[in-house]
């Protein structure tokens, strides 16, 4: 339950891969304080992701820091990542 009543989305997958389109295993994904990793298959899941505008933030050693404003609607299901090798 969401003490504050601000609209949430349940859930996001998030798909992170390198330029060459290559999916990219853990690599910690995060808006705010809702955070994930991916597997080896480049993908994850935040829950309860806030309406809105937010900033998502994806790091992974030898990739260039990735941050991103996007806008989360009630219809969002999916995020896609390209991280650039440092």
């Amino acid at each position: 339950m969401n003490p504050e009543n601000i609209e949430t989305v349940d859930s996001i997958h998030v798909s992170v891969t390198d330029e060459s389109n290559n999916p990219v295993g853990q690599v910690d994904v995060a808006i705010g304080d809702i955070t994930s990793t991916t597997g080896n298959a480049g993908g994850c899941t935040l829950r309860n992701v806030p309406v809105g505008t937010v900033t998502i933030t994806a790091t992974k050693e030898g990739y260039e820091n990735y941050t991103q404003e996007v806008n989360i609607t009630s219809e969002t299901e999916t995020l896609e990542i390209i991280l650039e090798e440092i």
